[in-house]
């Protein structure tokens, strides 16, 4: 079976979920049948190993990703689960991946929610945050820029125990470490709901996560003192050691598939996170990535002039309006980043700002001298038309300075349009038409 479009996401776009404005109202959609409806298709989906359809351009000649968890706006893992959060990071996923890639290939992030599931708060939750992200790319997906492929991985029954082994182990690891090293702080506390920060020690500079504690395990820390903006008690973040262990086996789990997607697919899986390369190495797996690929990670966090102002829809009409420089423009930011610091970077990026500016004035001012040749080239034209009415030698006159001004056009319009074409091919004319495209959205 072949498959264009994941069958769980036709489902739920023909259900219009991604309207809902709530994960409460997204709850109470799902009851009755239709999430019957989604496990079913999940099991079918996964059951028969669906072929997805990816249509990626030729190797060799284009850039086909595929993100690792850290930088993959659907994965588990993320900086931050706060909706608005989560919807800028995604636009900068657009910003910087979808401008730069011909094409991103994600695992299916929508099957796997509803394989043996059972509709619950947290499942309405978690496809709620994936449903928002989606919005945000989709005119990256319709486009044909982001593009889905086979949710999980086949392994024999042999096969899938020394990896399942592998995970587990892997995880109490990284759990163990984290109650050793971390500092657990609580951010809110109730009967019902306690919430923890902690910067875990296998993390990115500066990323803190957060841990929600429900249900059951909220009982983890019953009977211990739960101050908002105080840390826990190492007797009570050592009671959470198994709570992570099974939140660390999933991110696990979520990077090898996302790596293993990667080498199936063809793609360059694109990381520079020590997250994702932290748990593969976990698991004996060596990430051997292309060295343009791993800057990607690095460039999530960099506003890019202009470009960081658009929207998904308008950096789909910058890819058009800017394809010719793309290449150029890749290889000028992707150098910025391997050079040095991430400041340098930054600097780098920003100086070609002005070179836009200047490619815009010379841009100009060659487009007028372009127009003013035109307007030389009509009026010759017309004028002979006049001269050949009245016949005679006025015919002649006119056909002659037609011919002499023809001749003249010719010979300064084509260095005219090589100048053109080699401002289109610059790296700068991308941030051009990105500020043109910003500016026409803001008349």
């Amino acid at each position: 079976m072949t498959l264009r479009v994941p069958p769980a996401l036709s489902i739920l776009d023909s259900e219009k979920l991604g309207a809902v404005d709530t994960p409460e109202n997204l709850y109470k959609r799902l009851k009755g049948g239709l999430v019957k409806d989604l496990c079913a298709q999940a099991e079918t989906t996964l059951g028969d190993a669906g072929c997805y359809d990816l249509g990626l351009p030729p190797p060799g000649t284009s850039l086909s990703l595929s993100p690792g968890a850290s930088l993959d706006p659907f994965s588990r893992f993320a900086k931050c689960h706060a909706i608005e959060c989560l919807l800028d990071s995604t636009t900068r996923f657009s910003q910087t991946l979808g401008l730069f890639a011909d094409a991103i290939v994600i695992p299916d992030p929508f099957t796997p929610l509803f394989r043996n599931a059972k509709l619950s708060p947290g499942l309405a939750i978690e496809l709620f945050r994936r449903l928002r992200v989606l919005e945000v790319v989709r005119p990256l997906v319709e486009e044909g820029i982001v593009k889905f492929s086979s949710p999980g991985m086949s392994y024999c029954h042999k096969c899938a125990s020394k990896v399942e082994s592998r995970i587990e182990e892997a995880a109490l690891q990284s759990a163990q470490e984290t109650v050793d090293r971390a500092q657990f702080d609580v951010r809110v506390a109730d009967r019902r709901l306690c919430m923890l920060s902690f910067e875990a020690p296998d993390a990115d500079d500066g990323l803190v996560r957060m841990l929600r504690l429900q249900g059951d395990d909220r009982g983890l820390v019953d009977g211990y003192r739960l101050a908002p903006g105080r840390p826990l008690a190492r007797s009570a973040v050592r009671r959470l050691r198994p709570l992570l262990a099974r939140i660390y086996a999933g991110e696990l789990f979520d990077a090898l598939v996302h790596l293993q997607r990667a080498e199936t697919d063809g793609t360059y899986f694109a990381t520079g996170a020590r997250h994702d390369a932290r748990l593969l190495h976990e698991l004996g797996r060596v990430v051997a990535a292309d060295p343009v690929a791993e800057q990607f990670n690095a460039l999530s966090d960099v506003q890019i002039p202009w470009v960081s102002n658009l929207t998904p829809e308008q950096v789909v009409v910058l890819r058009a309006e800017a394809y010719s420089a793309l290449p150029r423009f890749r290889a000028y930011v992707t150098k910025a980043l391997s050079s040095g610091s991430r400041l340098d970077a930054v600097v780098e990026i920003e100086s070609l700002q002005e070179a836009a500016v200047e490619a815009e004035l010379e841009l100009s001012a060659v487009s007028k001298l372009k127009i003013g040749k035109d307007l030389i080239t009509a009026g010759g034209i017309g004028l002979a038309v006049v001269g050949a009415a009245l016949g005679g030698e006025v015919a002649v006159t006119a056909i002659g300075a037609l011919v002499a001004a023809v001749s003249a056009v010719h010979s300064r319009h084509g260095p005219a349009a090589q100048q053109i074409q080699r401002i289109k091919s610059d790296p700068s004319f991308v941030l051009v038409r990105a500020k043109r495209i910003f500016e026409d959205s803001h008349r």
